[in-house]
Formats: C-alpha cells, sequence, structure tokens
C-alpha cells in the first residue's frame, strides 16, 4: 500500500468495514490512511486518504462506501 512518511512506520490493526473483516493503516508522520476490505469473497476494496486527520476518519470513509452494487453482482459459473 502507501509511504508511511520520513519515519516510516505505519501503525496497523483489524477492523470491521460493512460487516468485512479489514486492514487500516495509518502513519501519523505521512499523515497517510488505508483501509483494504473484501465483498463477497471477491472483490477487494482499497482506499487511501491524503492527508488523513486519525484513525477515525479513515474508517469512516470506508464505512461511507456503498458496497450493495458489489455484494448483489452475480458473475457467471461463480456461487456463493
Amino acid at each position: 500500500m502507501g509511504e508511511a512518511g520520513a519515519d516510516g512506520r505505519f501503525q496497523s490493526r483489524t477492523i470491521k468495514v460493512h460487516g468485512h473483516p479489514a486492514l487500516q493503516r495509518y502513519s501519523t508522520a505521512g499523515e497517510l490512511g488505508e483501509v483494504a476490505f473484501l465483498v463477497a469473497r471477491r472483490f477487494l476494496v482499497q482506499l487511501r486518504l491524503v492527508p488523513a486527520a486519525n484513525e477515525a476518519e479513515v474508517a469512516a470513509l470506508a464505512e461511507s462506501i456503498d458496497t450493495a452494487p458489489l455484494e448483489q453482482l452475480a458473475l457467471d459459473g461463480v456461487t456463493h
């Protein structure tokens, strides 16, 4: 994912986004926040927020994404 900034450190933790497990990474030095999560076990959603004021702002952005279209998308030959 992204660059951590001058100190080269990210704080990583797992969170839930729309009930899906997600990885959140945040760097105060780089004011950079990232979240990645899977929807319907096949769509990877990644987002990056720069500048990010804090971890909560990045998590709120991820929660604001409407995942319903991805969850309802049927792919030929794929079953749940």
